[in-house]
């Protein structure tokens, strides 16, 4: 579909609920079946019979931040986890497979104890207990069937993807409709009795992941420089861990995270496609019945205040691409603000766009402006970064976000131009729920945020009853220079 494809229903919709007449939803209230099982897990269910495919898309409200102090990295882990399947599918024995991996666990703590036992006499118990360790993994795979799981899915033409953020875990499955009960058993069964075969590997593999991420991939650094600078004070500093912190997870820690984190009251699923809503219901009840509600997880822990000022301009030695991001403090979603830094974001893409050409010319930077980073569950930041073109100083990055600054606070927004930049805002959000990919993200992502998928019109309308008066006033509130902090990734002679 084309970027400006809307069909005219959804284009005299755009305008309609642009003056007030009627809310994003009214087509969606007759069509949609939403509902909660008794163990807390709520799903959203919209037939569309136009093709025989289903979308489903499940958030678990568990990110980065909510990882268990000494566990950092474990949200991650889980991801690759759900790859491998339940237990019961692809086992060749479920209670050998069972005793196997809890052996495995055992014979990795004996390593651990003493590769940091400073108090043996024997110098090669550590060596003994590498090869004890290495053994015992090499008896828990004999129990599976390696990549059985994901040759299943395969086999019936399921497709996964995944992503974990600092609020949230996002999963989706696309699948032909006739094998919908097959996705229903499947995952409602990993949720209950997970297998975390090749564990240790997949462990090590993503340790050594997150370390080349901090290394070379400047979002990554500079998500961390921010939360350790200037969101010292706020929950996010729950992602400051180490990757070594990995080595400290074993297959237990992991399973009791999930049981904890994944408990079904934490999960939102949004299916949109070729599905009965009555077989939903029935299917939902089923499988998904039977997972335990579980034990709420402990809150994270609230940051200690730092006594420390933050800096004004703070450069970061670092391997990867050189980086200006001039960042500043905001309040999280549920402030009343949060609509004008969307409409302030949207404002300054489009005058990027409108630009883009003679930017280019001109050899000029281009600017990325970010809302929330790392996310906008607490306290976070409005980050615009550019790239340090090879010949070039950081300040020309610098001077070029700061001209985009002047001109949000110089004059109030024409009207003209907050009104088209909130119907193109709506034609988007409209041509998203055409697709069913769109609608299910839209729909399990406002379940999940809001508890209630119709909470998609108070979305909107936030959005269009933002005013030229209010993006001047959070201009001057937050993004001032007093507020402001100058991060350089990659600068010469830097301290860090």
């Amino acid at each position: 579909m084309g970027k400006f494809s809307l069909r005219l229903p959804a284009l005299a919709m755009v305008l309609a609920t642009f003056a007030g007449a009627q809310s994003v939803t009214s087509g969606l209230a007759s069509k949609v079946d939403s509902f909660r099982l008794a163990n807390g897990m709520r799903f959203v269910v919209v037939p569309r019979n136009n093709s025989p495919s289903l979308t489903i898309r499940m958030y678990v409200a568990a990110g980065k931040t909510d990882e268990p102090l000494g566990k950092r990295g474990v949200t991650r882990l889980m991801e690759l986890m759900l790859r491998e399947g339940p237990l019961s599918i692809g086992s060749k024995d479920v209670t050998a497979e069972q005793s196997a991996m809890r052996a495995m666990d055992l014979s990795y703590d004996d390593w651990m104890n003493a590769r940091q036992s400073g108090l043996t006499a024997d110098r090669h118990a550590p060596q003994q207990a590498e090869i004890r360790f290495r053994v015992q993994k090499e008896r828990a795979k004999a129990t599976y069937r390696a990549g059985f799981f994901e040759r299943l899915l395969e086999q019936h033409s399921i497709r996964f993807s995944s992503s974990v953020q600092a609020d949230y875990s996002a999963f989706s499955w696309s699948l032909p409709s006739d094998r919908t009960e097959i996705w229903f058993k499947t995952q409602s069964e990993w949720l209950r009795q997970p297998s975390f075969r090749g564990f240790y590997e997949a462990r090590d593999k993503l340790k050594a992941s997150i370390i080349q991420e901090l290394d070379l991939n400047p979002s990554s650094r500079l998500e961390r420089e921010t939360i350790r600078t200037v969101l010292n004070d706020s929950q996010y500093t729950a992602m400051m861990g180490n990757p070594e912190e990995l080595d400290e997870i074993r297959i237990a820690d992991a399973e009791a995270f999930l049981h904890s984190a994944y408990r079904p009251a934490q999960i939102s699923v949004a299916m949109v496609g070729d599905i009965d809503s009555a077989r939903a219901r029935k299917w939902a009840d089923q499988y998904f019945g039977k997972v335990p509600a579980g034990t709420q997880q402990s809150a994270p822990p609230q940051p200690t205040p730092s006594q420390s000022a933050t800096p004004k301009t703070l450069e970061v030695a670092y391997g990867g691409p050189r980086i200006s991001a001039v960042v500043y403090p905001r309040p999280p979603r549920e402030h009343a603000d949060d609509a004008v830094f969307d409409v302030i974001t949207l404002w300054m893409k489009r005058e990027m766009a409108l630009a883009r050409e003679t930017l280019e010319e001109n050899h000029q930077t281009n600017i990325t402006v970010t809302p929330a980073q790392p996310g906008d569950r607490y306290k976070t930041v409005f980050t615009m970064t550019a790239p340090v073109i090879p010949g070039q100083s950081f300040d020309h990055g610098e001077q070029a976000i700061q001209s985009l600054i002047e001109a949000l606070g110089k004059e109030i927004l024409p009207d003209s131009t907050l009104n088209a930049i909130k119907t193109q805002t709506l034609a988007h959000l409209l041509e998203r729920m055409e697709t069913n990919q769109g609608l299910a993200d839209l729909l399990a992502d406002v379940q999940f945020r809001s508890g209630d998928w119709k909470a998609l019109d108070s979305e909107w309308k936030r959005i269009s009853q933002v005013t030229a008066a209010d993006i001047r006033r959070v201009a001057d509130t937050y993004l001032s220079d007093e507020h402001k902090t100058i991060i350089r990734l990659g600068a010469k002679g830097a301290g860090r």
